[in-house]
């Protein structure tokens, strides 16, 4: 079924101009009477992009909801995604407590760890000599030095 832009409007709560900007956008695609040539807007075209418009129970004539209908359906979508986050939380609390429990029953066991008393090291005015790695030809030359004298 086949309705014009005013119609379309007029069920979607939108003006024409607005219709015609989401055509515009590619939100919303217009097609062509075939009877009478005119541009309108396909009902399941519409139906689509404005969930609260429906067809009644034969899918001839469009229907658009009341806000009441509209507020309870999505109350009841709120709810039920409300409802699904709290029992996450609560599936997240109750393993949360059960770690708590499971680290103090751990701590609880284990004996404690003597505290010792830190190393001191004695201070010297001396700066530590110098650790330079030496390489073959150095080992190699002292001890040709030893061999000379």
């Amino acid at each position: 079924m086949i309705v014009s832009v005013s119609q379309a409007a007029r069920l979607s709560g939108k003006s024409r101009q607005s219709l015609y900007d989401m055509r515009d956008s590619g939100k919303l695609s217009f097609t062509t009477d075939p009877d009478n040539g005119r541009v309108g807007l396909d009902m399941a075209e519409l139906c689509r992009v404005f969930p609260r418009i429906k067809l009644d129970s034969s899918g001839q004539q469009p229907v658009a909801l009341t806000g009441q209908d509209l507020t309870t359906t999505q109350d009841s979508l709120v709810v039920s995604a409300l409802q699904a986050q709290i029992d996450t939380l609560e599936r997240l609390i109750s393993e949360k407590d059960a770690r708590i429990s499971l680290l103090e029953d751990l701590r609880s066991r284990s004996p404690a760890v003597p505290s010792q008393p830190a190393t001191t090291f004695p201070v010297t005015s001396e700066p530590a000599p110098s650790r330079r790695r030496r390489g073959l030809f150095d080992r190699l030359a002292d001890g040709l030095t030893e061999a000379l004298k």
